[in-house]
């Protein structure tokens, strides 16, 4: 593995092998033909313009720099920097097809090949430093059609092809990609999700993140309870479909207006809920009515009217008896 120093004044040491697959500059966008009466000549500085990290040595040129069909006819290559007043360092020197170098402002650099026959052509290529790659995400996605398939864009990209994006789709999906014109992820269930992207350009890094809301609006809660209960016992409720909520629903139930039970839906929610009185040994035939109200809200909810829904039980209560409340939310 060929090491050399830095040109920049951190002294700092880099591998020369180590960036070459993601650094090298790749497919000219403007090649140069040679002069008239040539036998043809074709070099390829490498994309113009590009942006590169401000922070790493950048291998100049083509892949390849010189075709493989001039491999044998060339009498000479030099690179130059045609920036006026800038000053840079090529290694391991000025005179290979892709040479590296550290720059820490816009640079147009130009490489010319002579052939055999004395025919000549050269090409250039300006590259950018910046200290990170361009995130232009939206904050957030809200989608209420019930469609769980989402689709976002990076708006002002940086203008580099040697990008990797990867992205964390907040459902367990982690996935790295090498060219990013698009994000598309489907989810496999309805809720809020947190998506988190890293964007990386040699060592220069970036972060984003996108909060995702897919599904719709919750059904009007259905509760259903025994008519009747012992005091003396566990009350059994079921609110049928709670788990099947978007993930990330608010829930509450209260009992005779007060807070009973809350929370929000998440992998694993139950739909049954436990009420549990005092410790009370005997029945008496005497009836309390006891009344429930369930609600639940979402991204897709009307703020001014949450899903709700009501219930009511018959329950046997001893004149002396204490009711308490327990459970989880």
């Amino acid at each position: 593995m060929a090491v050399f120093p830095s040109s920049n004044a951190h002294g700092m040491v880099w591998s020369c092998s180590k960036w070459t697959a993601t650094l090298v500059l790749l497919f000219s966008a403007s090649l140069a033909w040679a002069q008239p009466g040539g036998l043809g000549c074709l070099v390829d500085a490498g994309i113009s313009p590009q942006e590169v990290c401000v922070d790493d040595h950048i291998f100049l040129g083509g892949n390849p720099t010189v075709p493989e069909a001039l491999a044998g006819e060339v009498a000479s290559i030099m690179w130059s920097v045609v920036t006026p007043g800038v000053e840079v360092e090529f290694s391991p020197s000025a005179f290979e097809a892709n040479p590296q170098v550290y720059i820490d402002q816009v640079t147009t650099f130009e490489v010319t090949m002579t052939l055999n026959d004395g025919s000549t052509c050269s090409s250039q290529v300006t590259l950018m430093p910046i200290e990170q790659p361009t995130l232009d995400l939206p904050t957030s996605i809200v989608q209420c059609d019930g469609v769980l398939q989402v689709q976002f864009v990076n708006a002002t990209p940086s203008n580099s092809v040697f990008i990797d994006y990867q992205v964390n789709w907040g459902d367990g999906t982690v996935e790295t990609l090498d060219w990013a014109e698009g994000f598309s992820h489907a989810y496999d269930q309805a809720g809020s999700y947190s998506v988190g992207v890293i964007a990386d350009l040699g060592l220069c890094s970036n972060s984003a993140s996108v909060e995702v809301f897919v599904g719709s609006a919750p059904s009007s809660p259905n509760l259903v309870i025994d008519p009747t209960v012992c005091s003396s016992s566990s009350l059994e409720l079921v609110w049928q479909g709670l788990s099947d909520y978007p993930l990330g629903t608010a829930w509450l139930l209260e009992v005779e207006g007060a807070p009973a039970f809350s929370g929000q839906v998440q992998p694993g929610t139950s739909d049954t809920l436990t009420w549990q009185f005092g410790s009370v040994t005997d029945c008496v035939d005497a009836l309390s009515s006891v009344s429930f109200y369930a609600e639940a809200l979402n991204t897709c909810s009307s703020p001014t009217e949450p899903s709700v829904g009501s219930a009511e039980v018959q329950v046997q209560l001893e004149p002396t008896a204490d009711v308490s409340l327990v459970g989880d939310s």
